[in-house]
């Protein structure tokens, strides 16, 4: 990925071999493959709407490039069933409203098969388009609870909604290290709404006590405010919903004014990412922190070797694992296609016949009837200033 131009393209074949085995290869594939939106007898054609700048921009460029990154690994082994995928990546600026024009420029221009995104945001902002075109939209990295409720024909998810993501984790925290009260800290945007809800029914269902809820907004100016907040109610967790970014500048705070909980800080999926790390500002305790890792295993963890050796140079954070791991199913349904490959095709496979599918790192994969297609999480903590998993379970 190269951050300063909107668009990226992978041109997959030249001119001067596609010609040259042109008859041959459209011989060999279905006479109405010509006709299915991006789909030619050598090539299939995705596009992915993607935060490359904004608020976003880190989790953006690692979802995309290592989604990419694990298309050109199957692109160089011959393809899928004879095509190479070809992946167009449009920046939206984190922006809804950008992201609905990149899908139509997608469908209307670019003529892709099938969608992917990356960012709450930038789905929400294309959903009921791409339902209303009956367009897939496959395993965006993105936990929006519109994206499985209401069930959509069209669209299939990967990764946990915030909400379940929240109860997972603290079920498992309180389990593990017991109950206790909470502060509930979260950003402003609706998409954490439900959430907030379910940490604190979960929190109560678990015997604790919400003592009350902080909100902030993204890229919180300040976070001493919040902090002198969290010190007069001396919980004994506190639970965050907001970016890795904020969560990292909120460490940052609780450190400097000795406010660290006793028991731990539980948080959704970007409190597992390095991004959260980078803007600590320091060293983290170990097991202080424990985050949802919706699908997949820890980044960092020996299961995830595949997913990291896409770009040895290059640190994973949970973005670019989601990434791969998005690719990886995508790869894997078209596989199953074979040679007749439809968008029709390929919501019934994804609907309720793609039969239990592994990797290295991330859970069972398989269809469900609200089309979440993993159900569980991981659980990352920080020890020794990076992170590792908690257990070696996916939990729910």
């Amino acid at each position: 990925m190269t951050p300063g131009y909107p668009m990226q393209r992978r041109h997959l074949l030249t001119a001067a071999a596609a010609l040259a085995c042109g008859l041959t290869l459209a011989s060999a594939a279905p006479a109405h493959a010509q006709s299915e939106p991006g789909v030619t007898a050598t090539s299939i054609k995705l596009g992915m709407s993607a935060g490359i700048t904004g608020p976003i921009a880190f989790a953006s460029r690692q979802f995309s490039s290592y989604m990419q990154k694990y298309f050109d690994k199957v692109n160089a082994a011959g393809g899928v069933n004879g095509r190479k995928i070809e992946l167009v990546v449009i920046d939206d600026g984190g922006k809804g409203d950008v992201a609905l024009q990149n899908a139509q420029r997608l469908l209307q221009q670019e003529r892709v098969f099938a969608i992917t995104t990356i960012g709450t945001a930038t789905t929400a902002g294309i959903l009921d388009y791409l339902t209303r075109q009956n367009v897939p939209l496959l395993f965006p990295g993105a936990y929006n609870t519109e994206l499985v409720n209401p069930t959509r024909p069209n669209t299939f998810a990967l990764f946990q909604a915030y909400e379940g993501q929240i109860a997972a984790v603290t079920r498992w925290v309180y389990g593990k290290k017991g109950v206790g009260s909470a502060v509930i800290v979260r950003a402003n945007p609706p998409s954490f709404d439900l959430a907030a809800k379910s940490a604190a029914a979960t929190v109560e269902a678990s015997g604790g006590k919400v003592l009350a809820t902080l909100n902030t907004s993204y890229n919180q100016p300040e976070w001493a405010s919040i902090v002198i907040r969290l010190k007069e109610l001396k919980p004994d967790y506190i639970i965050v919903m907001t970016t890795a970014s904020d969560m990292g500048r909120m460490w940052k705070e609780i450190a400097q004014q000795g406010a660290a909980p006793p028991k731990g800080i539980i948080g959704i999926s970007p409190l597992a990412d390095q991004a959260f790390l980078d803007t600590a500002g320091g060293p983290v305790p170990d097991d202080m922190i424990y985050a949802a890792v919706p699908a997949t295993v820890v980044p960092t963890s020996p299961e995830a070797k595949d997913a990291r050796d896409l770009s040895p140079g290059e640190t994973m954070g949970l973005f670019g694992l989601e990434g791969a791991a998005s690719g990886a199913v995508i790869v894997e349904a078209l596989r199953r296609l074979g040679a007749d490959v439809t968008r029709a095709k390929l919501t019934a496979l994804l609907h309720d016949k793609f039969e239990p599918f592994k990797t290295s790192f991330m859970d069972t994969v398989k269809s469900s009837p609200d089309h979440l297609m993993v159900q569980s999480v991981g659980v990352a903590t920080v020890k020794s200033g990076a992170f590792v998993a908690a257990t070696t379970e996916f939990v729910k």
